[in-house]
């Protein structure tokens, strides 16, 4: 029997189970095909373009932050202005336009709290989609070994990895430069991006070649397959199906919001690239002369204007109305030239800077710290404060001399004494006072004289305003 076996193996026969054994071969390994160049470069391109959108983010929060900041230290100059020298500034103009500024700086913060949301998720959820991508991709790429390949170049059946090696989709973007480029003309959609992959491409079918790319070797033995079967990668855009069968998900249309609860990114990415895409971050003015005729409308400071004159009592309503309506014509007719003049005016003005160290002076215009525009701010409203208590005190001084003056009648004639004496009501007030005035002194009581009654009430004044200086 054994020899009969071994005469069985002759040539021929050994020769038909080589062929065999040799036709089965590719069979096997038909499955370890690379990722054609149509498909893996068309997610490239999406990677790189969702770059743009954190861009546009910091764009937007900068210019937002940057303008608020700008109406806010043009208000704070006005002020100073006003306080510095009312007449020079024109207090009442001044203040209009302050409050005018004041208000915008106010709706540029309640601004940016909204944006800076829309923003930060915008930049977070298309860098998460963008590093999906590259860092898929890149798994591919590094999947080369000698002659083996897992990326087909742009000329079918050969290694395209040396060219991949430096696609910019692969760089990742450190410094994030504020830039308010959109996205190229035509390529975001409401419901896809224009230059992602289709179902319709082939993932890796065309390639003849078997070029050893284990990844794309789906199945179940363990320590030969990397994946299973409908193993998804690179954000679930490719679904692995031994080789020739895999599919990528169509890109370019009908994607669907996410409620940002379903783990959909590519929905999420697309929707907040749309937003960041359509928000105007030009409007947002920098330039404060630029802010300046923006911001204060005729109408603004109209309202403005006469509120101020009301409130000051320097106008009747009537009176206010009309007199508003006069400067707001003035400054802001004929491209607002005056008031860009006030401005300029208020920019050379010397302001003067006190603490405990040292007092300087400086132009306005070389300022532009809020908080030293604050802190010199603070300065001529203790000056101002000062001069009103000055005032009030000198006030409260003449009243004094006024009230003790009516207690007294002049007689011209008099030779012999002062001319100005208590007059007779004067005389009989005293008295009474000095009467009916008793004061508790080391547990005694003591009766004032007429005398001491009298020049108590001459000097009773003076010790109140000492009391409350």
């Amino acid at each position: 029997m054994l020899g009969k076996a071994k005469k069985a193996f002759t040539p021929i026969t050994m020769g038909i189970v080589l062929t065999i054994m040799v036709g089965a071969a590719p069979a096997a390994a038909a499955t370890k095909r690379p990722l054609l160049h149509a498909t893996y470069s068309k997610l490239c391109t999406v990677a790189e373009q969702l770059k743009a959108t954190p861009k546009r983010a910091s764009k937007l929060l900068g210019s937002l932050t940057q303008a608020a900041d700008v109406a806010t230290q043009m208000a704070v100059k006005f002020r100073i202005g006003a306080a510095a020298d009312p007449k020079a500034h024109k207090t009442a103009t001044a203040l209009a336009v302050t409050s005018i500024l004041e208000k915008k700086a106010e709706a540029l913060l309640q601004s940016l709290k909204t944006e800076a949301a829309k923003a930060v998720t915008a930049a977070t959820t298309t860098t998460a989609l963008r590093a999906r991508i590259a860092e898929g991709l890149q798994t591919f790429a590094a999947a080369k070994v000698n002659a083996g390949y897992c990326l087909d170049s742009q000329a079918t059946n050969s290694d395209g990895h040396t060219a991949f090696a430096t696609s910019a989709c692969l760089k990742d973007d450190l410094q994030v430069e504020a830039a308010d480029a959109k996205w190229p003309a035509g390529k975001l959609k409401t419901d896809g991006f224009t230059d992602g992959p289709t179902s319709s491409g082939p993932v890796s079918s065309d390639s003849g070649t078997d070029s050893q790319c284990a990844l794309t070797h789906t199945g179940t033995s363990a320590g030969t397959n990397c994946f299973p079967q409908n193993a998804k990668l690179i954000a679930a855009t490719l679904t692995l199906n031994a080789g020739p069968s895999s599919t990528m998900r169509d890109l370019t249309q009908n994607l669907q919001q996410s409620n940002r609860q379903d783990n959909k990114l590519i929905e999420a990415a697309l929707e907040d690239a749309n937003l960041l895409d359509a928000a105007d971050v030009t409007q947002y003015e920098a330039e404060p002369e630029k802010a300046l005729k923006k911001i204060v409308t005729k109408q603004q400071l109209i309202k403005e204007l006469q509120s101020t004159l009301i409130f000051s009592g320097s106008k009747d309503k009537q009176g206010a109305q009309a007199a508003a309506e006069a400067e707001a014509n003035k400054l802001t007719d004929t491209d607002s030239k005056e008031l860009v003049t006030l401005w300029n005016k208020l920019q050379d003005t010397d302001v003067q800077e006190s603490s405990e160290a040292y007092t300087s002076e400086k132009k306005i215009k070389t300022i532009g710290s809020t908080s030293e525009l604050l802190k010199i701010l603070a300065y001529y409203q203790g000056r101002e404060a000062q001069r009103i208590r000055a005032l009030e005190e000198e006030n409260a001084r003449l009243n004094a001399a006024v009230k003790a003056a009516a207690k007294k009648s002049y007689d011209k004639d008099n030779t012999e004494g002062p001319k100005c004496v208590l007059s007779d009501k004067g005389k009989k007030e005293a008295a009474k006072e000095a009467e009916t005035q008793e004061t508790a002194k080391d547990g005694k009581t003591t009766t004032q004289t007429p005398q001491e009654a009298i020049l108590l009430s001459l000097t009773r004044p003076l010790f109140g305003l000492q009391f409350f200086s």
